[in-house]
């Protein structure tokens, strides 16, 4: 597991000012942008996200799973995604005056229309990114993450303080998109690049279910946002934006970059199932380790958080933000455990699951925006994240292990604890919110110390 470790301290190191970027850009961004803003923003994105989607073939993932990867593959991989790109950015021009009438935000039209041109830059960017995730080459994805990070930051911001609205998030997307295809071709190491299908064949045999799976994926992730998009006002939607922002920087920046690494690592042993499960094991008990204390911690600074940092116009993501956590913290363990069924070639029946369980949550989800009740339509999206967990669980270990995975000590020790710690500081007398958020970081800083402790010195002796 030393690789693990040593990949975990690289990756989490080399993106620490990630954290603290994305922190200075919410914080200033919401000085300069509205709710509505947000809202927008949050509207257009739907339309280009399930653009992409319906045509992802799983680059990324054949690119890591395939056994014997040879140049043709790699290349025929990028052809594919050369020419559907640049299709898809026409497709997205074409269609804004629809998708905003069917959204019901008008508004979002021109949007869409400069959205359409991300398709075209991200077009020639080369599969680099995949390859140094085969080959464990972590500085240099870190690399790529903060120099795209960085540019997109500053051209976000400067153009929110120039007055630019909604358009400051927009072409702060593009930018990053454009660095992301140069930073490709600058860590791209010499490789001969060439368009070929020749290997066309081979890639739609691993893709095929993989492209019917984001699919449904999509529609299950993104449901309860279209409805919130057709039925709630911008307002409402880019609260719910920013309560989602602020929830995924604990997962984001700190939880993401150690589960590629563990990802690559379980990739890497795909043919041994006994060493495969193991790496699982413990890629699993770290991340609800690291996850767990993160996520309770965040809920205890929110309100003064929000009032301190924030401002008034953002009071209401307060009570959006626990429902979002709660629902991006089975997301976060769906998304191992959905790994790992692709790893073991059931990308079948993950798919057959994508399509249950949006055929159960659907319903739920649109009598919720119908009834015009948002807290009752986030807590359902946690509960339908929860059964698909309990789903892929069953579908990977079966009913004898599956307690290995809900059930597993580590679990119910860490949320345990950080209970006592939310009871704890619960306790404290109330002063103002500076003060509060003071002694709430102290305390939650003092724990987390603890537990850093006790995965070094304790929890990687397990294994």
């Amino acid at each position: 597991m030393s690789a693990i470790v040593k990949g975990v301290s690289v990756m989490v190191l080399l993106q620490a000012f990630l954290k603290v970027l994305g922190i200075i850009s919410t914080l200033i961004l919401a000085r300069f942008l509205t709710p509505e803003d947000y809202g927008l923003y949050a509207v257009a994105f739907l339309g280009i996200s399930f653009i992409e989607t319906i045509s992802l073939f799983g680059d990324s993932a054949y690119i890591l799973k395939e056994k014997n990867l040879t140049s043709d593959k790699i290349n025929t991989a990028w052809t594919i995604k050369v020419v559907k790109y640049f299709v898809l950015g026409f497709a997205l021009f074409f269609s804004s005056p629809y998708l905003a009438l069917f959204l019901e935000t008008p508004d979002v039209e021109p949007l869409l229309n400069t959205l359409s041109i991300a398709f075209w830059i991200s077009a020639p960017g080369y599969m680099t990114e995949a390859i140094l995730q085969r080959e464990q080459k972590y500085k240099k994805i870190a690399s790529l993450h903060a120099m795209t990070k960085l540019i997109s930051f500053c051209t976000t911001i400067g153009l929110a303080i120039n007055g630019f609205g909604v358009y400051s998030l927009i072409f702060g997307y593009l930018a990053n998109r454009l660095a992301i295809t140069v930073g490709s071709f600058i860590l791209l190491e010499n490789r001969k690049i060439k368009l070929t299908f020749s290997e066309f064949k081979h890639q739609w045999s691993f893709t095929r279910w993989i492209i019917l799976s984001n699919l449904f994926v999509f529609l299950r992730n993104k449901v309860d946002r279209i409805l919130l998009a057709k039925y709630f006002d911008v307002h409402t939607m880019g609260l719910v934006n920013m309560a989602t922002g602020l929830a995924m920087m604990p997962i984001e920046q700190i939880v993401s970059p150690a589960q590629n690494v563990f990802a690559n690592e379980c990739a890497s042993k795909r043919d041994d199932y006994k060493e495969l499960y193991k790496s699982f094991a413990f890629y699993y008990d770290a991340t609800i380790l690291i996850l767990t204390p993160v996520c309770i911690g965040f809920i205890l600074v929110t309100e003064p958080l929000i009032h301190l940092a924030l401002g008034e116009r953002w009071v209401g993501t307060i009570n959006i933000i626990p429902l979002v956590i709660w629902a991006l913290f089975f997301e976060t363990a769906n998304g191992m455990l959905w790994h790992f069924n692709i790893l073991t070639n059931k990308q079948k029946y993950v798919s057959f699951i994508d399509i249950a369980i949006l055929m159960i949550s659907a319903p739920v989800f649109l009598y919720f925006s119908l009834s015009d009740n948002l807290d009752a339509l986030l807590w359902s999206k946690g509960g339908a994240l929860l059964i698909m967990g309990v789903t892929l669980a069953l579908l990977a270990f079966g009913w004898k292990k599956v307690s290995l995975v809900f059930l597993n000590y580590s679990f119910w020790r860490t949320a345990t604890a950080t209970l006592v710690m939310f009871k704890a500081v619960s306790l404290l007398p109330i002063y103002d919110d500076l003060t509060n958020l003071v002694l709430i970081i102290a305390i939650g800083g003092i724990s987390y110390s603890l537990w850093v402790l006790l995965f070094h010195h304790v929890f990687c002796k397990k294994y």
